[in-house]
């Protein structure tokens, strides 16, 4: 009884020391994101003029394209019309990441670079843009996330 115990409490002890250091090598990008720019084979989707600090910083005229990531697929809608792909990321060879998208739009099989940008706006927010690249194909995603502050420690008396 007394070593089952024992190999129970060892086992454990691995799994929270593994948990505790296992840092994911996959990249998630699920939820819904902001679509700032659409560019299929060099036409785009946006109007340019709508590209403006002062269109981004009014709430009335955020941008209507919204992306939806879940699982393996990415949707794009804008009222009906939506543009449908799914997805698989993966590691260039230059240690650059690379998506891999499949759709019935012609402009969006393919390989694509993908690139992140995170902006630290306060000590809660920050945004992470994403860059979907390729030859005459641009999709340019943001989204704004909110991270819980953390909590202090309670005072102990004695301890600084």
């Amino acid at each position: 009884m007394k070593l089952l115990k024992n190999i129970f409490l060892f086992a454990f002890v691995v799994v929270i020391i593994y948990l505790a250091f296992f840092i994911p090598k996959r990249i998630r990008i699920d939820g819904t994101w902001s679509v700032s720019k659409i560019l299929l084979d060099g036409k785009s989707l946006i109007d340019s003029k709508k590209d403006t600090l002062f269109y981004h910083s009014l709430e009335l005229f955020k941008p209507k394209y919204v992306a939806h990531i879940d699982g393996d697929s990415l949707i794009i809608k804008k009222g009906e019309h939506k543009i449908g792909t799914k997805y698989i990321i993966q590691q260039g060879k230059n240690g650059n990441h690379l998506i891999n998208l499949t759709s019935n739009e012609q402009t969006l099989n393919g390989t694509f670079q993908i690139t992140f940008d995170t902006l630290v706006t306060s000590a809660s927010f920050y945004n992470v843009y994403v860059d979907i690249v390729s030859n005459s194909t641009q999709l340019s995603l943001q989204k704004e996330v909110y991270v819980k502050p953390w909590k202090p420690r309670p005072i102990e008396r004695g301890k600084p």
